[in-house]
């Protein structure tokens, strides 16, 4: 099957609106994922305005462990010229997301230290990812791992009148404020670090009809990591039970926090690269 100049090899995910593909390009004869946003109808052109801000995010990003987007086409109907589709090129990532590979706790570690990394990177060019977690980190052969899917992120200081996000991994303030910043970010990434260490769901913060719990109702419920794993490095227990923090004043003030710690832990497990993430096939 075609799509113009790419010839699609697999499906990669599909949803409501898009569908990712693995396609080859004729004119490098490369993989590459293709994101294919569908505008049916008026009300669609929200998911076109989502591709476009998806892609004028990562053109502000470089970075080895975040996914690179190299274009945005638009189709349109001959007669009109309506768009009806959107094609948004990016680089292919051989692998699978965190929330489905398996990894001892030494890869772990080095999978939360290179997240942490993109995590400065991001901030430091004004970018907030927004929706961190396992399924939108992707991790691949020999070491590779990408922060995918910016869909929701935000710019700081941009304008935003709808903040949605992932239960299990949104920030209280988020939900109760529409606020994001560093630290809802570094929120995010200690829910990721819980649920991948505790292999279990973090107790969202939000109830059913979608309020934010009470500090005491949430901690009388929430279990602390080193109660599911006595014995885990207490520089890492530390480090995510801060960023889960319900007041953000007492989160890591910034990720590079949280990657100072990370790298602390790293050099006390003596990684080998056949221990680590290089020794994944």
């Amino acid at each position: 099957m075609k799509i113009g100049k790419f010839t699609v090899q697999a499906t990669l995910g599909t949803g409501a609106h898009s569908s990712i593909l693995q396609i080859r390009r004729a004119e490098d004869s490369r993989t590459y994922a293709l994101k294919v946003v569908n505008i049916d109808e008026p009300e669609d052109i929200k998911f076109l305005r989502q591709a476009e801000h998806e892609f004028e995010v990562l053109q502000k990003l470089s970075h080895p462990n975040i996914i690179k987007a190299h274009s945005l086409e638009k189709e349109k109907a001959w007669m009109f010229g309506k768009v009806t589709k959107a094609h948004l090129l990016m680089e292919f990532v051989n692998g699978k997301t965190m929330d489905i590979v398996r990894l001892t706790l030494p890869q772990k570690v080095q999978a939360f230290r290179l997240v942490s990394e993109a995590l400065v990177h991001m901030h430091r060019r004004e970018v907030l990812h927004g929706d961190l977690k396992p399924n939108n980190v992707m991790v691949g052969k020999k070491g590779v791992l990408k922060v995918i899917d910016f869909g929701l992120a935000h710019l700081r200081g941009e304008a935003k009148e709808r903040i949605t996000g992932t239960p299990e991994y949104i920030a209280p303030e988020t939900v109760k404020s529409k606020i994001l910043s560093e630290r809802t970010d570094l929120y995010n990434f200690g829910a990721l670090m819980y649920r991948l260490l505790a292999n279990k769901a973090l107790l969202p913060r939000i109830d059913d009809g979608g309020e934010v719990l009470e500090e005491k109702v949430w901690d009388k419920y929430y279990t602390p990591i080193q109660e599911i794993l006595p014995g885990l490095d207490s520089d890492l227990v530390k480090l995510v039970g801060d960023c889960l923090q319900t007041d953000p004043r007492k989160r890591p003030e910034r990720a590079s926090d949280a990657q100072n710690v990370l790298s602390k832990v790293e050099e006390k497990l003596v990684l080998t690269p056949e221990k680590g993430l290089e020794g994944l096939e």
